[in-house]
């Protein structure tokens, strides 16, 4: 039986395209480009400043995830607050604070969240477990102490 070597050159072709494009698909998997991974980990704000975020920039659809909240209480304070951003409650379901807030009250844009801090201008690192529940780019910020973030998060399906 005798082959057609043309076919058999744009097979090889074909299969070694494929093999590529499976390699970078599983590299940008790994690395956190298309699930969770190293690259898909962001920080926003200055770490020291009244308020940093670290967080995921990449989320699924009703998949947890959890953002930590540094924050910094103005000086002779015990108290710092956290005030989130309601188009990021109108995109995702908060489901739990830890530690639990001292108070929280609620207005027309925005929930406000006030945490003890041990001295006087101290910090404290607050997690917030999150669960987006649409896909798409979520978009909001967070303040403390009149500092603002901004936190950005593809959500896929």
């Amino acid at each position: 039986m005798e082959g057609d070597p043309a076919f058999q050159r744009r097979m090889w072709r074909v299969e070694r395209v494929g093999w590529v494009v499976l390699a970078i698909l599983v590299a940008a998997t790994v690395a956190g480009l298309i699930a969770p991974g190293p690259l898909s980990h962001r920080t926003t704000g200055t770490p020291g400043s009244a308020i940093w975020v670290e967080y995921d920039g990449l989320g699924q659809v009703l998949r947890p995830t959890t953002a930590r909240v540094h924050l910094r209480a103005p000086p002779a304070d015990h108290e710092a607050e956290l005030v989130i951003d309601g188009r990021l409650l109108d995109r995702m379901e908060v489901q739990g604070i830890v530690p639990e807030p001292l108070r929280t009250e609620g207005g027309p844009d925005s929930v406000r969240c006030v945490f003890r801090c041990e001295e006087p201008g101290g910090s404290i690192t607050v997690r917030v477990q999150l669960r987006p529940q649409k896909p798409g780019v979520t978009r909001g910020w967070l303040r403390s102490g009149g500092e603002r973030v901004e936190m950005k998060q593809f959500v896929t399906p």
